[in-house]
Order: structure tokens, then sequence, then C-alpha cells
């Protein structure tokens, strides 16, 4: 009796997991098109109307144009030297940038492909007798076993795919930290910039929802012109110690590059402003990656040692 009931909470489980994860990669889908509907609309040429750079507390630039239309594109560096109001510009998509187009469509095809792995899953343990099925597994093996066959052709051959693996894994949880060096490096450099005092446009908290974000986000808008009268608008994302020390300024302490004088930065003052930046709670996600980048380049130091040559 007890073996059956077992058996009968099982099975309950593996249709709620059949449906459970068709449902979810289903809402994958409808992520992805609800997120870029519109985009192949095109209105024709927009007119350029601003342009400004967002900085974040840790990264480089991201560059943004505000259009005719009411939308604001994200563009790369060069479309974006070359842009000036009032230019005409065609965005390639009218309502999300190709960046974030590529971002979203990443996110939810992994996404996507695992609740569709673990809902066959799920249902080849209900069908697993049926005709259907056992032609899909019979299919799913030999391209199990192939892919295998690759890596297994010999000992040097699979140690080469799992080295390589280790240092593709190992050089993309460095990239972050690449990014924060070298924005800390032109921070640092006292050479090749420019102290000037910005005027502050915009306050703005971005509420924390959902998983894309840890905590609050603060945000100073502020414009300044140079000693070509040349005049330049960037959206920074600070601290919220730094946030809410010029929350009534109308006027803030910055140093500009000479050579690209949208690439700015805050003339912290004080060490609280360098505490709050570091002590941020969306930090945490920093340092998870950092655990897990020493973890594996430990484990490659272990097997191969610190030369790109397999230890003897």
């Amino acid at each position: 009796m007890l073996d059956a009931i077992k058996a009968f909470f099982v099975y309950i489980v593996k249709w709620l997991g059949l449906i459970g994860f068709t449902f979810l990669a289903l809402v994958m889908v409808q992520i992805f098109f609800t997120e870029t509907s519109g985009v192949w609309k095109s209105d024709g040429d927009q007119v350029v109307e601003d342009k400004f750079t967002r900085k974040g507390l840790y990264f480089s630039n991201q560059y943004y144009v505000k259009l005719s239309n009411g939308e604001k594109n994200s563009v790369f560096k060069h479309d974006f030297n070359a842009l000036e109001k009032e230019d005409a510009f065609q965005p390639f998509f009218q309502s999300l940038s190709w960046k974030d187009f590529w971002f979203l469509f990443f996110i939810t095809g992994f996404l996507f492909i695992l609740w569709l792995a673990l809902a066959y899953f799920c249902a080849l343990h209900i069908f697993q007798d049926t005709k259907p099925f056992q032609k899909l597994e019979a299919v799913r093996e030999r391209i199990v076993e192939w892919f295998v066959s690759l890596l297994q052709k010999n000992e040097k051959t699979t140690d080469r795919w799992k080295k390589w693996s280790f240092l593709v894994l190992i050089i993309s949880l460095s990239i972050p930290y690449v990014l924060m060096t070298k924005n800390v490096v032109i921070k640092l450099m006292p050479m090749g910039k420019e102290s000037t005092i910005a005027e502050v446009q915009d306050h703005e908290i971005v509420k924390a929802s959902g998983n894309r974000a840890l905590s609050d986000t603060y945000m100073l808008t502020y414009t300044f012109t140079d000693k070509h009268n040349q005049s330049y608008k960037t959206k920074k994302d600070v601290s919220s110690y730094t946030y809410h020390k010029y929350a009534n300024a109308t006027n803030i302490p910055i140093f500009y590059r000479k050579t690209f004088p949208y690439e700015t930065f805050i003339d912290t003052k004080s060490a609280g402003e360098a505490l709050s930046t570091l002590f941020r709670f969306s930090n945490l996600i920093l340092l998870v990656n950092a655990s897990l980048l020493i973890y594996f380049i430990k484990k490659y130091i272990d097997i191969w040692g610190i030369s790109l040559v397999r230890k003897k």
C-alpha cells in the first residue's frame, strides 16, 4: 500500500514538473516576443535631440542618443562620436537597442532550452514506453554518444578539452575585474584630466525590482562645459552616500579626460564616499564571482600548473 502511494506521488510530481517546466519555457518565448515587439517597425530617420553618456560605478561609459520620437537609443561609441544634435539617425531597432536585443536573446534562449530540457526529462519518465518517445530517446542517445566520442578519442584530447574549458571559464569570470581595473586606472592617473564644476540637472533613485537588481541605483545627471565652450551631459551612477551628499546641490566637482570629455568622474572628497561605494549591497555578486574565479584558478594551477603547458 505504501509503495503504491509513493508511486502515485512520484507520478503526480512528474506531471507537475512537465506542466511547470513547459509553462516556464513558454514564458521565455512570451517574454522575448513581448520585449521585442515593435522592433521591426520603422518610422524612418529620426532626429537626434540630445546625446549623453551613462557612467557606472565601476565600468566605462555607455552611449545614448535621445531621438525625436521620444526614444532613448543605446549606440556604439563610433556612432556616438559621429552624431551631433539635429543629425538624422536611423536606429537598427526602433524600441530596443542592438546590445539589449542580443542580451535578451541569449538570456531567454538559454532559459528556454533549460526549461525545455527539464520538461523533456519529466515527459520521458511518464511516456517512456510509447513509440514516439522511444524514437526520440534513440536519437538523443546517438547524439550523446557522438559528442562523448569526440571527447574520449584519447586521454590527450580529453585533457585538452578540459584545460581549454577551464581557461575560457577563467577568462569569462575575469572580464568584470579587467573592466573595473581599467576604470580605476583612468580615474587615478594624474595626467590628461581637467577639473571643473558641473551643474546638476537631475537626481533619480531607481528602485530595485525583480532579479536584475540587488539594491537601489542612485543616479545624478549633470552637464558641464569644457574650456572650448563645448557642452557635455552625463548620467552617473553613484553611491548612496554621494547621492545624499549632493541631493540638494546645484553643482558638483568633477574631472574629465581631455581627449574624451564624456569620460567623467566625480571628484571624491571624503573617505565616506569611497567606503559607501565599496560596501554597496550589489557588490555581493562581485564577491561571489571573485570566489568562483579564485576557485577555478586554484583548480587550474593544481592540475596544469602556472604554465600553459601541461605538467609532466
